[in-house]
Formats: structure tokens, sequence, C-alpha cells
């Protein structure tokens, strides 16, 4: 299909649209007014390649299947103030964000380059801000077995009253996996946060939500709640994030039976705002739980095989 096909099938009111095989290319920002199913043939075999701002603006409904988005351009890959679903796709930016271990490949290539006698890459590419999705206004989005990748600002960003509902999907080699600004209500479920250049998930505001989720190999932080927000964490793990794998520093946070592993910080680290940590393990951290501000209640957590302390 090309674009000139598309646009015509979206103006004549089309519900539904099958994109068949191959790449399409946007020239420009595609607006959807009402409601309409987008189809491809699988993230492998239907590929939309977006030169424009954002690829998708979307007002009206929105579900969009089977596609993989891969950006060349600034912006967000699909934009929303109304209604979205996205699943079985997968939104690539346009910045690969090296984070934890893909720094360290870096490197290695680097060396290797030197070895052979190549020019060393010395300069850092400049950075593109790039969003896989982008929830504004009263936005309602929800992503399903999905991959959110290589983006320079966030997999994921909701603002203003936006809630999304996020399930079985992966976000790695972003800035930040998701970003949650909105003051809304959202929920994370057996999604997995993997080698971001910063954080997994933060919750600048709203109540999020996240229960049996992965935060692994992060830059920074597994999961966390900075200025207004709200977390309640059940049945996630963080393993082998840079700094905490779970870290309140304001706001509110709810963390239970959550296993924390292997961070060269804290397990767990509540810097400032209300923490409530209930039946969690934190092993082989540099601290188990650090305790440094603000109001904490502890119960029934166990910590084993810290270097520093178990709590502290």
């Amino acid at each position: 299909m090309t674009e000139k096909e598309l646009l015509i099938l979206i103006k004549r009111g089309a519900s539904e649209i099958d994109l068949g095989e191959g790449t399409l290319t946007l020239s420009d920002t595609v607006t959807v007014k009402r409601s309409l199913s987008i189809r491809g043939h699988g993230p492998r075999t239907t590929i939309v390649g977006p030169r424009g701002k954002d690829a998708f603006r979307v007002t009206g409904t929105l579900r969009i299947e089977g596609v993989t988005f891969r950006s060349s351009g600034r912006g967000a890959l699909i934009w929303v103030s109304g209604q979205a679903t996205v699943v079985h796709c997968a939104l690539v930016g346009a910045q690969r964000r090296l984070g934890l271990e893909g720094a360290l490949q870096h490197i290695e290539a680097q060396i290797q380059r030197g070895l052979a006698g190549q020019e060393i890459e010395t300069d850092e590419p400049d950075e593109i801000p790039t969003v896989g999705v982008r929830a504004v206004k009263k936005a309602r989005l929800r992503i399903e077995a999905t991959t959110v990748m290589h983006h320079a600002t966030a997999g994921v960003a909701a603002e203003g009253n936006a809630a999304i509902e996020i399930e079985g999907s992966t976000f790695s080699g972003n800035e930040i996996g998701v970003v949650h600004g909105s003051s809304a209500r959202s929920t994370i479920v057996r999604s997995a946060f993997r080698d971001n250049a910063m954080t997994g998930v933060e919750v600048k505001g709203g109540h999020v939500d996240i229960e049996h989720c992965e935060a692994t190999a992060n830059a920074g932080s597994g999961f966390l709640v900075t200025e207004k927000g709200t977390m309640r964490a059940v049945s996630c793990v963080a393993k082998e994030n840079k700094y905490t794998g779970i870290g309140v520093s304001s706001g509110t946070a709810h963390v239970e039976t959550c296993e924390c592993t292997g961070h060269e910080g804290s397990g767990i680290g509540v810097f400032g705002g209300k923490a409530t940590l209930v039946g969690n393990l934190c092993s082989s951290n540099n601290h188990g739980i650090e305790l440094r501000d603000g109001l904490t209640r502890v119960e029934q957590n166990r910590t084993e095989g810290n270097q520093s302390a178990g709590i502290w």
C-alpha cells in the first residue's frame, strides 16, 4: 500500500484497513479523527517508516496490530489525545540509546576498531527526541504484546490526564521506558524494562499500579517515584540496575513482595516522600534497604547477602 492509497481510504471513512506486506513510507503525519482499525501482517513483514514529526495523530479511536513503526524523524510515532490500542507491534526510535550493557558493547566495539586500524568513533551522534507513544489530555491508551525501543526521550510518555494500560510488553534501549506525568490512574502488568539509559519506569504524577514486571540492567533505577507520583509495585523483580532497584525520591510508594537483587546502590531506596515496604526480598546489593529520608513503614522484609547493610 502507498501513502496516497492509505490517505484516500481514511478520507473516505474506512473503518478497517489492511496494510499488506512491505514498507510504507509516510512523508507527513496521518491524522485519525474517527474510528479506525489498521492491520499489518506482523512486525517483521509490515513496516511503516514515517519521516514527519509524528507518524499518527489520534484524536478519534485507533486500533493498530501487527506493524513495525521505524522512526527517522522527531516527535512521536503515535500521538494520542483520543483512544488508541497497540497490539503485537514494534515501535522503534531513530536514536539507539545504549543503556548500561549497550554502552559496554559500544566501548568494546571501538576498541576492536582501533585494533583493526579503523577510525574510532569519538563523537556521540546527535540525540533525536523521539517518543514511541505520547498520550496527552484525556487520552486512553492500551499497549499489548509490543516492543518499544531506541527512543531518545521515552518509550511511552503519559501527560495531562491520560490513562495508560500496558501488558506483556518490552521496553529497551530508551532513555526512559515509561514516564508517567499524567494525573490519571494507570496500570502496567507482566512487562519488562531492560537496558534503558536511565530508568525503567518513572512515576512523576498520578497513580500507577505495577504488577509482575521486571526491570533489569537499566543505567539508573528500575522503578522510580518522583515529584507527586504514587506507585504501587507488587510482585515485581528488579535486577542489576545501576543505582536502585526501586527508588522513592518523593511522592508515595507501596512496595510489596518484590525482589531486588544485584544493585550497586540499594535494592530499595527511600530518599524522600512516603513509602510502605511489605514482604520484599533485597539480596546481593550494596545496601538491602536504604532509608535516607521520608516516612517509611517497613514490615516483614528480608535482606540477605548485601555488602554494606541489610537496612541502612
